[in-house]
């Protein structure tokens, strides 16, 4: 029991709830470093199932992606053109943890949180789109991105994104990076007159998809991702890189779907 315990605890692992009892699925990255290896343990007696045992449950065919934090590390260039759109209207700046603790969307909310006055978010949103591409350098694609989206394509799933990033940034953002032609529905913040956690953006990508929200998943980083696609109606999988907008916990509240530390997950449970 004991050794079968320090497996679990040395491996990356994330959590379903399946039939009334947590299971565990375990990536082993030392069996498999590129795309890991997905098992299942039974809490109550960690006995090994497999893959198989998953696949009996559900057929996901759609994947609808946010943006940040999921697909593109952008969290250094948010910051600092927020910074600097605060400290143009002589608003205190935040430092990246005060950030990262305030955080949420829709923005407005997080503006009017940071004592932003509600006639003044409008000025303040349109300073930092100015200062945003002055850091849009800092913006990197996960290293894992492109060659999960490519294999998910090959095994003809449906890809979409909804996302809160202005829809020329975008745009822009998926172009630079080339994975843009691997989505067949984006919706943007300027696409969408609601943002998240409202359900509408992915229900308007889920429409152009033509899919079913019950064969839907909706990836995302921030709790309200979490709480946007309960409401849509579609599976939710929580993403923890460790470094990211918002701390675990709070997407944990939300009871997501699945936990992963990674896009490479999806391959072996889509």
């Amino acid at each position: 029991m004991t050794n079968r315990y320090s497996i679990v605890v040395t491996l990356d692992f994330l959590h379903k709830k399946v039939r009334g009892f947590e299971r565990i699925y375990i990536v082993n990255k030392a069996l498999r470093p590129h795309k890991g290896f997905l098992l299942s343990f039974d809490l109550p007696s960690l006995n090994i199932k497999g893959i198989s045992t998953y696949q009996k449950y559900r057929r996901i065919n759609t994947l609808v992606f946010d943006v940040s934090g999921v697909l593109i590390d952008d969290l250094p260039t948010v910051w600092k053109a927020n910074r600097d759109a605060y400290s143009f209207y002589g608003y205190k700046a935040l430092s990246m943890k005060e950030f990262k603790e305030k955080f949420k969307i829709p923005i407005v909310e997080f503006h009017k949180s940071n004592g932003i006055p509600e006639k003044m978010t409008n000025a303040v949103e349109r300073k930092y789109r100015e200062r945003y591409p002055i850091y849009q350098h800092l913006i990197r694609v996960f290293p894992e991105v492109r060659d999960v989206l490519s294999h998910l394509k090959i095994r003809g799933v449906k890809l979409g994104i909804s996302s809160n990033i202005p829809s020329k940034f975008l745009g822009d953002h998926l172009n630079q990076f080339g994975i843009l032609a691997f989505f067949d529905a984006i919706t943007g913040q300027d696409d969408c007159d609601e943002q998240k956690p409202s359900p509408k953006s992915i229900l308007t990508t889920l429409s152009k998809l033509g899919s079913n929200p019950k064969m839907s998943a909706y990836i995302g980083d921030m709790e309200e991702d979490m709480i946007a696609g309960k409401r849509a109606g579609v599976y939710t999988i929580a993403v923890d890189r460790g470094e990211a907008y918002q701390p675990i916990w709070r997407l944990k509240i939300h009871n997501p779907d699945y936990i992963i530390n990674n896009l490479n997950v999806l391959l072996n449970i889509i």
